[in-house]
């Protein structure tokens, strides 16, 4: 039997050890690993302000800048980074009428990695539409309906009776997009019944989603906007915040039933504000009824409630933004209607995501190259120069990132050395990617602080299948994760291992 210490202070923990004599390896021995002692470095990044800096551009003109949060120190838990990137990337995408397109409207980004653990920054467009086929409608005691007329019309049901009670309501089961999302509908119906307890209807924004069409209230409406008749018989909006109901002073402008003049409606998410608007007198400009912080990304659902009757209260042109990555149902019934005169996007309206398009010119640029490398990126662009031509995308890392709570094992790997061992992992998506490897050993975990002191407790030999004698004057063998990828060591990393011909094994 033959005892080999290899020893290395390269910083990827790769052993490259010469011997100055020649060692011979009878016929048909076996190798096994005996301990091994290295010092693995976790990947940290501490960021400040002068490495916190992302900038993107998602069209031509279309760009904007973000700063992560400084002062963090991530070295155990990459998932609070792309919690902190998610956050920041969404926050950007506010509206500006100054870009070149409207390609910000209905736009969410997400971060976090990929099923090979690479980093994953991307961004995807929600398809506006009403889709009426995907909402919840009451049926009793007061049914709601959909119908198609007047570029799509809710309110009660033909006959139905006004009532002061939130009974006849339809709610979406998806949230809206939380980079750049809205909910739309622009009065079609709002009439005098004589009643100010059962007059009106209510757009708005829930984030409980336990509740059901027969729990709906009022105080589930996190923001919203009620289309009221006072006392006198004047028309009104009323704000809802969190629940809580305010007199609004501006006055509605109603000039018919279903004119495509009547005010839009429109609660949207604004990048890191959520807002309440009224576009009206055929401005594309907005009169803004209340603005708040979005900085949590919180899920916010569409939900009408309609008390009047038909004919005095219902709402048409119904246009969200889904969240492209609600992966809680599928959305298919998106509808949506242009008629002469009711033109998206022109006198009166809203402006509207434009179409997607591939010939979008995209890229990302991290602020540091010590950023990029930390999320396992080569360079600090991407790509390197030019563009990519995309209507959305993910940018992907070259390299895996480790996660904290991931089975940090490790590989001792022989460089030049074969032995009779096999891998099921594969750098694809194919599962069917599995090969021989030259591994030696799998090294369970790690510690807290990386440092690895591993001996086994019995060796366990593998052949190295040499039919003939080898004459051994370097061994050369690495570290590495359990993805190949190179881990950082610090001081001196130490690798014994055991030869012994198979004929001392029995």
């Amino acid at each position: 039997m033959k005892l080999f210490r290899l020893t290395s202070r390269a910083e990827t923990a790769f052993f490259d050890a010469d011997f100055n004599t020649q060692v011979e390896i009878p016929p048909d021995s076996q190798i096994a690993l005996q301990s091994c002692s290295v010092a693995i470095v976790k990947p940290s990044i501490v960021l400040d302000s002068q490495n916190n800096g992302i900038q993107y551009q998602i069209a031509d003109g279309v760009s904007r800048e973000l700063n992560l949060t400084t002062d963090q120190l991530y070295n155990t838990n990459i998932l609070d980074l792309y919690l902190d990137m998610e956050l920041k990337f969404n926050q950007s995408c506010v509206f500006k009428t100054t870009d070149s397109t409207n390609k910000m409207l209905g736009i969410e980004w997400k971060v976090g990695q990929d099923n090979l653990k690479k980093t994953s920054i991307g961004y995807k467009k929600a398809t506006p539409g009403s889709y009426p086929t995907d909402w919840s409608f009451s049926v009793a005691p007061d049914e709601c309906k959909y119908t198609t007329t007047n570029n799509g019309t809710f309110g009660r049901a033909t006959g139905g009776t006004a009532d002061n009670e939130p009974n006849c309501n339809c709610i979406f089961p998806g949230f809206l997009a939380r980079g750049n999302g809205y909910f739309r509908t622009r009065v079609g119906t709002f009439n005098d019944n004589g009643s100010t307890d059962s007059n009106g209807m209510i757009m708005g924004l829930y984030n409980n989603f336990d509740i059901t069409n027969s729990t709906v209230e009022e105080r589930d409406i996190q923001l919203g906007i009620e289309c009221s008749i006072d006392g006198g018989g004047q028309r009104q909006y009323i704000v809802y915040v969190d629940g809580v109901a305010t007199v609004n002073a501006l006055t509605p402008v109603y000039l018919g039933d279903n004119n495509a003049g009547n005010d839009h409606l429109e609660i949207a998410i604004d990048g890191n504000t959520a807002k309440i608007n009224i576009y009206q007198n055929g401005s594309s400009t907005p009169t803004n009824l209340h603005t708040e912080n979005y900085l949590e990304m919180e899920k916010l659902a569409p939900v009408m409630i309609f008390y009047g009757e038909r004919a005095n209260a219902s709402f048409n042109r119904v246009r969200l933004t889904p969240s492209p990555y609600d992966d809680s149902t599928g959305f298919t019934g998106q509808v949506r209607f242009v008629d002469p005169g009711d033109v998206e996007g022109t006198v009166g309206a809203p402006p509207d995501p434009r179409p997607a398009t591939e010939n979008d010119q995209n890229f990302l640029l991290f602020e540091s190259i010590d950023l990029a490398e930390y999320l396992g990126y080569d360079n600090q662009r991407q790509p390197i120069s030019g563009t990519l031509l995309r209507s959305q995308l993910d940018y992907i890392s070259e390299f895996g990132v480790q996660l904290a709570q991931d089975a940090d094992a490790l590989l001792v790997e022989l460089m030049n050395l074969t032995v009779d061992s096999y891998d099921s992992y594969s750098t694809t998506t194919l599962p069917q990617g599995g090969q021989r490897r030259n591994i030696l050993s799998v090294i369970p975990s790690t510690n807290e602080t990386g440092n690895i002191v591993y001996e086994p407790p019995y060796a366990t030999f593998l052949d190295l299948n040499n039919k003939d004698t080898l004459y051994l004057r370097n061994i050369r063998a690495r570290v590495v994760r359990t993805d190949y990828s190179e881990v950082t060591q610090k001081g001196l990393g130490t690798l014994v291992f055991l030869i012994k011909p198979r004929a001392e094994l029995k």
